[in-house]
């Protein structure tokens, strides 16, 4: 708009002065302006090719050809906006250079020279950049109507969807609990304390004992006992151990938070053979008998070796939850977990 109030004023000057001044600030404001566009606009594409460029990778690992069509799009898109804003801002860049390099009496006249070819670079950027816009958005949608999220994969399976897979009411419950209300896992270590956190989005605190939750512990082990006539370690086997690692837990959130429990290891047991698999369920409804379970498996006790010494790494530590336990060990039953037969909280 302000190019054609400009562009205005030019054809209605009458004075070769006026249309001087016109022409010099038509030019100042398509140079500065311009330039700053680009480099905006070059930045912008940069960070959606790079988050384009993870969806594609995504798309790929899932073989989801759709996806991996929509993301070529998008990428392609991001790399025609990439080039054209980085070929504008360097024509122009290198235009304005110019002018400020003259003395000040001759820039006026220098920007009213230079304002047609910055104009042009304008358009022809403006022109490349929306065939770039149109096929980001192209691929935007593709990727959006082929790349459901974990809730609209819910509904698409659902008794409600198009695709019902048929599961029984119990089976869609627990396939909801783990998108909304999935309990996560950490691996914590500050200073001295080591220990998994659990916490549970769809329990509040208060209803521990009434969401009826419960447990199922396996501490790898090795038997320390001497076998005649073998060289080799004795294996590592799994041992269920529920109601101690029951016992020795404890709350760490508030009445209102969403349940948040700490089960501490000790400095005696992070050895290389340590692991740890664990099962945790609880009543999705008080006042329904369906469950929902979640299984993790601590292998990795983020500890390193240098020159023989150990250095534990501070911080949290993320577990992804698996399908399923080692083999053989889902048969086992679960410990009820109490809070009143808990640990206490130690302040």
């Amino acid at each position: 708009m302000s190019v054609t109030i400009l562009q205005a004023h030019i054809e209605q000057m009458d004075s070769a002065a006026g249309k001087l001044n016109t022409m010099s600030r038509l030019g100042r404001w398509a140079g500065i302006a311009g330039d700053a566009a680009f480099g905006f606009g070059a930045l912008a594409a940069t960070i959606d090719l790079g988050k384009h460029s993870q969806q594609w990778g995504k798309a790929i690992v899932e073989g989801n050809h759709q996806a991996l069509a929509a993301t070529t799009l998008q990428i392609a898109g991001d790399g025609i906006l990439v080039g054209t804003n980085t070929w504008g801002a360097k024509h122009t860049t290198a235009i304005i250079s110019q002018i400020l390099k003259k003395p000040a009496e001759l820039r006026a006249l220098a920007w009213a020279e230079a304002s047609p070819r910055l104009l042009s670079i304008a358009a022809k950027a403006n022109l490349v950049g929306l065939i770039g816009t149109a096929l980001q958005l192209v691929g935007e949608g593709l990727y959006n109507y082929f790349n459901l999220d974990a809730l609209q994969k819910w509904l698409q399976d659902s008794a409600w969807g198009t695709a019902n897979q048929q599961r029984s009411l119990a089976e869609d419950w627990s396939a909801l609990a783990r998108v909304v209300q999935q309990p996560t896992c950490e691996l914590v270590r500050k200073g001295k304390r080591t220990y998994l956190q659990l916490r549970l989005p769809g329990v509040r605190t208060r209803e521990m004992d009434s969401r009826r939750l419960h447990l199922r512990v396996f501490h790898q082990t090795r038997d320390r006992q001497p076998q005649p006539y073998s060289r080799q370690a004795p294996p590592a086997r799994w041992q269920e151990n529920s109601v101690a690692w029951a016992a020795v837990s404890v709350v760490a959130s508030q009445e209102d938070e969403a349940l948040t429990l700490q089960l501490p290891i000790s400095e005696a047991q992070q050895t290389s053979d340590f692991a740890l698999a664990l099962t945790i369920g609880y009543q999705l409804e008080a006042e329904r008998s369906l469950f929902h379970r979640t299984s993790f498996v601590l292998r990795d006790l983020r500890i390193a070796m240098v020159r023989g010494a150990r250095l534990p790494a501070q911080g949290r530590f993320t577990l992804d939850a698996v399908d399923s336990l080692p083999s053989g060990l889902d048969k086992a039953l679960f410990w009820g977990w109490m809070r009143e037969e808990m640990a206490a909280v130690d302040d």
